[in-house]
């Protein structure tokens, strides 16, 4: 007669254990699901958002109007994944001047410039080539599906890739950086 109640606490022990193993795997799953999104590069991160997954910007295509716009692709797509790095490394060492750091720079966005810093979509509406330069026009969407025009002067550098110099908001107030 013994052997039942001790069969019983058995079995509850069992059970206990059986549920704290299982929300500690649970848990560990969890973990390593997030830390492989954490791991994935943020243009990676902000794909489905919107722009789509981009290239490297530092091997030009024969297409300099291509490259240019797969630049400011990579830029939004920083700006949305709150990489304040990434988007500053995609700007001329001029336009760095006017920022103390690349989270000086993503704050200004966050408060300034909304639309950019919530981008979801682009169209391209104009773009010019010169020499090492460009323009380009575009439509930026945000969140709420309001159009902003913006035009980027993309800039080669001496050693080839092309960067951001300045943006300005064509709206009714103009707005540069």
């Amino acid at each position: 007669m013994k052997s039942i109640p001790d069969t019983g606490k058995q079995v509850i022990r069992f059970h206990a254990f059986s549920s704290v193993f299982w929300t500690v795997a649970a848990l560990c799953v969890w973990v390593a699901v997030f830390a492989l999104v954490l791991a994935m590069p943020p243009n990676v991160r902000a794909e489905g958002r919107g722009l789509p997954h981009q290239q490297n910007t530092e091997i030009p295509t024969e297409d300099p109007e291509e490259d240019a716009l797969r630049l400011i692709h990579q830029q939004l797509a920083a700006i949305r994944a709150r990489n304040a790095e990434q988007a500053f490394a995609l700007m001329t060492a001029r336009s760095h001047e006017a920022f103390e750091s690349a989270n000086d720079f993503l704050g200004t966005l966050r408060f300034e410039y909304r639309p950019l810093y919530n981008s979801e979509s682009l169209h391209v509406l104009h773009s010019h080539k010169g020499d090492g330069d460009s323009l380009q026009t575009v439509e930026i969407f945000d969140e709420d599906g309001d159009a902003l025009t913006v035009l980027y002067r993309i800039e080669r550098q001496s050693d080839g890739r092309l960067l951001i110099d300045s943006f300005t908001i064509l709206d009714d107030e103009a707005l540069a950086i």
